[in-house]
């Protein structure tokens, strides 16, 4: 009789060490161009549609044997990030600022002072493409331009031109601060 209970208490031990504990992790993700995402596995873990369960993502959505990395034309299309978030089951992957974390910018004008760029304040309005596509692109080193240029519509002024948005020719001080 103890020698099945050494038996059974031995047997116990060998299938408890084979077991891993998952440990989940934040993951965070460096883009190119928009800044640093994290993935907070905790957040989705409680979801209604999710309830704790992992394949509900991997490998369904998520191949980890390819760690390949969607674009955001691809989640747009519904792969990865964009097969629930499409608006109806979770945020639409365009509301870019739920993600992506964008910094305020400081620019100094030569005899204007220095430019403060909210992409708090902006984004809460546009989506990051209203202004980083056609009007300023992706490049970080672009510059808002001259104040003539944003009167004529170009940089800022493409939204700010009295209509969609206060006029660049007033409201100084709402960007340049002394």
């Amino acid at each position: 009789m103890l020698s099945r209970i050494i038996l059974y208490s031995l047997a116990l031990v060998v299938i408890a060490a084979s077991v891993q504990a998952i440990t989940i992790k934040n993951v965070t993700y460096t883009t190119k161009t928009a800044g640093t995402v994290i993935f907070d596995h905790g957040d989705h873990l409680k979801q209604a549609s999710i309830n704790n369960n992992c394949k509900a993502c991997h490998d369904a959505i998520f191949d980890m044997k390819k760690r390949s990395h969607a674009t955001m034309a691809d989640m747009e299309s519904g792969k990865s990030c964009g097969a629930c978030h499409n608006g109806s089951a979770a945020f639409h992957v365009r509301e870019c600022v739920k993600c992506h974390k964008a910094k305020d910018i400081s620019l100094a004008v030569k005899g204007a002072g220095n430019v403060q760029f909210s992409h708090k304040t902006h984004t809460s309005r546009n989506r990051c493409n209203d202004c980083h596509t056609a009007i300023f692109g992706f490049n970080k080193d672009k510059k808002p331009g001259s104040m003539a240029d944003m009167e004529l519509g170009k940089s800022c002024g493409a939204c700010h031109d009295g209509t969609k948005a206060f006029p660049v020719t007033a409201n100084c001080a709402e960007c340049h601060k002394v």
